[in-house]
């Protein structure tokens, strides 16, 4: 079973990451790590609460570590 997977930082990725929807202040790699994850249908393991909430609103698959 594949517990973590290593993702290519290619520039549609990181020109996704000017455009994700309601985004709120993130990070830089916060931002490169949401749509590395919107773009490849993955899920993110995280504590920070603002991936959490952006998670929420359906924007991105996420679960609380």
């Amino acid at each position: 079973m594949e517990y973590y997977r290593l993702a290519e930082m290619s520039p549609r990725i990181l020109i996704g990451t000017s455009y994700l929807p309601d985004l709120p202040k993130l990070d830089p790699v916060d931002r490169i790590i949401i749509a590395t994850a919107r773009f490849l249908n993955l899920q993110i393991v995280t504590r920070d609460r603002t991936i959490l909430r952006y998670a929420e609103k359906g924007y991105v698959h996420a679960m609380r570590y």
